[in-house]
């Protein structure tokens, strides 16, 4: 992470508030526990994430909440158990920041590397969304090269998917 490194600004944003330096510092500190998703939810949940929180990200549904947090954090590290993510720059933007990232990981028994860029929005130094984008190319490319990965995969689909229709079936129940 290069935090010195802020060359472009977006919006109205015409200096780097210190709050904003300790949040990318935080985030990149989190992601590098590498200890699972429950030491994940852990370190952020209470203090960086606000109880209304907007999660998007590819091939998970949209989350919302606490609760949607967790969701995410199982779910991503349910595909890939051994998820590590390095903040590679960081760019401050009018309500908040966009940072970008790289990702390693194994799926099935296949090692993957990819990137992505989180674009967050914060009040109170608190994420109240996140919109997350992935080349997810390199996860298909370990599937179509590694059956244990394909399976791998193809599982993780299926239950995000039943958790779909469950949620589906719940709402429809509530009439």
């Amino acid at each position: 992470m290069r935090p010195s490194a802020i060359k472009r600004y977006v919006g109205r944003v015409t200096a780097t508030p210190p709050d904003l330096e300790s949040f990318v510092a935080a985030f990149a500190q989190g992601w590098a526990l590498d200890r699972g998703p429950e030491a994940f939810i852990e370190f952020f949940e209470a203090r960086w994430i606000d109880p209304e929180v907007v999660l998007r990200q590819p091939l998970l549904p949209t989350e919302t909440g606490h609760d949607g947090f967790r969701r995410f954090a199982r779910q991503a590290f349910a595909l890939l158990p051994d998820l590590h993510i390095e903040v590679t720059e960081w760019h401050p933007h009018a309500d908040g920041v966009s940072i970008s990232l790289a990702y390693t990981a194994t799926l099935g028994t296949t090692p993957i590397s990819t990137s992505g860029t989180d674009v967050i929005r914060l009040r109170n130094n608190r994420i109240v969304r996140r919109d997350a984008t992935l080349r997810l190319a390199p996860l298909f490319r370990a599937a179509a090269r590694d059956r244990t990965a394909a399976l791998h995969l193809a599982k993780w689909l299926l239950n995000i998917g039943r958790g779909h229709v469950r949620v589906a079936r719940q709402w429809a129940a509530r009439g």
